[in-house]
């Protein structure tokens, strides 16, 4: 014989999956909506709506990845963020050519939100004066969507050339100063 509690017991350990579809008729037959939800334990977890009728287009960055064993960079990271559905696809481009050699990716992951992102690293360490190019390729997208990349200049070396312009401007302005007052002097 079962008690209450050994009942309550039982229950909490039942999982349950719910699947729900539903034809809305608008207007007698001329609009039909479709909606189709999937539940789990009370929770919905994904739904689809006819009358939505749009994906969500990726958003695309690219970033330095530094290098944790040496100085300078470890690679490039392209993050694809919050696109819908979950199959995409991710190339990596030096100028022209595909490079597919050194691309390690993420799986696809969900958001939570119905959304999802994946993340690409070219494992190569990027050199300057080279464009690197993310290209996605996603249904929500009417052709693939490329994000460009280019080596900064080195702030050190940038600042440095600032500074010896700076010093070759003081000197010219000492030097013309000079010149005006010796000028005047002899006159």
């Amino acid at each position: 014989m079962t008690t209450p509690k050994s009942r309550e017991a039982a229950r909490t350990r039942v999982f349950q999956e719910v699947h729900k579809a539903e034809c809305h008729f608008i207007n007698g037959t001329e609009k039909v909506r479709f909606v189709e939800k999937h539940i789990y334990n009370r929770e919905q977890y994904a739904i689809f709506d006819s009358d939505v009728g749009h994906f969500c287009p990726p958003s695309v960055s690219i970033s330095l990845v530094p290098s944790s064993s040496r100085p300078g960079a470890r690679g490039l990271l392209c993050s694809v963020m919050d696109f819908y559905p979950a199959h995409i696809q991710v190339r990596w481009f030096q100028g022209q050519q595909e490079l597919s050699g050194h691309v390690v990716a993420t799986d696809v992951v969900p958001n939570g939100d119905w959304s999802y992102q994946l993340l690409v690293l070219l494992e190569t360490p990027p050199r300057r004066g080279v464009t690197y190019t993310c290209q996605v390729e996603h249904v929500s997208l009417e052709q693939p969507l490329s994000r460009h990349w280019e080596m900064p200049l080195d702030t050190a070396h940038s600042k440095m050339l600032t500074g010896i312009r700076g010093f070759v401007l003081g000197l010219v302005f000492l030097a013309s100063g000079l010149g005006f007052y010796l000028c005047k002097k002899s006159s």
